[in-house]
């Protein structure tokens, strides 16, 4: 066996694993949401999305809560209202919260 043969070998190999995860990476992400988002991010995502495959789409979600009460009961799947920052539609007035240093 060559040094040659081998060399192409693992660049091969290296290819098909860069390869099957990138295909298997935005399955390890659950959901992203999208938050109260400035109009331009709303119309430059209409754009892309036309791009993306489905199961990425599938998984990211623009959001307006104050908005569109549909999007709240979606968000308060995820988190409860009291935690909530008003401004996303919640109770919760304090912002940061006064845990949030110490959790990280």
């Amino acid at each position: 066996m060559s040094i040659g043969k081998a060399d192409r070998n693992y660049a091969r190999r290296d290819g098909a694993a860069v390869k099957k995860t990138e295909m298997f990476y935005p399955q390890l992400l659950g959901e992203v949401f999208i938050v109260n988002s400035p109009s331009w991010v709303n119309t430059f995502y209409t754009f892309v999305r036309s791009f993306l495959p489905r199961r990425v789409k599938g998984k990211i979600t623009l959001m307006s809560p104050r908005e569109r009460p549909q999007d709240l009961k979606l968000f308060l799947r995820y988190i409860s209202k009291e935690d909530l920052p008003e401004r996303f539609g919640g109770n919760n007035k304090e912002w940061p919260l006064a845990c949030a240093g110490t959790l990280f």
